[in-house]
């Protein structure tokens, strides 16, 4: 199994802020009558105003169990390793678990219910005062959604997701320790308007909660792009 994603963004008046996005993932599938395990080596090159800003490789391990015909359980665990090019004091260590549930509900436009919650750490590679304040932390939260079907090629997925990051150094400015709160409600519309061509739309409002006000912000986006499934 193998797969490659590119997500480039241009902002019309922040061009410090373009960026693409690389993925490239491979890995197995062993299926069984009602439980299926994956296994992926992940591979992920972030360019921020077309430098160079992250490399991320990581591995991930998902275990799938049919609990009845309409429902699905699923646990996962991850661990990925951060190399930053010109900050290298973020290089890190991020590691996480899960699960999540999922129900295929009855009615005219099939919907389908998701919920899940997660854990993790980021561990710096090299101790120090910005490290142990901006990258050493602890996290949790979940999320929740619902996938609906108005039509056969039309498919609507509102969600929210929410986490709490609490850091184990002192900020190095404020001489706290800086606990943030990300809350995200997001909507995802494709569209498969023929064989192989889909129409993509999303609106995104994330609020970032700090203890530090400079840690603080919110922010809306919406986006429309086009993707080709090669088959």
């Amino acid at each position: 199994m193998f797969s490659a994603n590119v997500d480039s963004r241009i902002y019309d008046s922040e061009d410090e802020q373009d960026y693409n996005n690389i993925n490239l993932s491979a890995g197995h599938i062993w299926k069984g009558e009602a439980n299926q395990f994956q296994f992926n080596f992940n591979l992920q090159k972030y360019q921020l105003a077309n430098n160079n800003y992250r490399d991320m490789f990581g591995i991930t391990g998902t275990w799938s169990k049919q609990l009845s015909k309409r429902s699905v359980m699923k646990f996962f665990v991850g661990a990925n390793d951060l190399a930053y090019d010109d900050q290298s004091w973020k290089d890190a260590t991020l590691s996480n678990v899960g699960a999540s549930y999922i129900y295929a509900g009855e009615g005219g436009w099939r919907p389908l219910y998701f919920i899940s919650a997660f854990a993790g750490t980021e561990n710096p590679k090299t101790a120090g005062i910005l490290a142990n304040g901006q990258v050493d932390r602890v996290f949790h939260g979940g999320n929740l959604g619902i996938q609906l079907s108005p039509t056969s090629d039309i498919k609507l997925t509102p969600a929210i997701t929410y986490q709490r990051s609490e850091y184990k150094g002192r900020d190095w400015i404020y001489n706290i320790k800086r606990r943030d709160d990300f809350a995200m409600f997001n909507v995802n519309m494709e569209w498969m308007v023929a064989p192989s061509w889909t129409v993509l739309a999303n609106y995104s409002f994330t609020d970032i909660g700090s203890n530090i006000e400079l840690y603080e912000y919110d922010r809306q986006q919406a986006m429309l792009g086009l993707r080709y499934n090669f088959q």
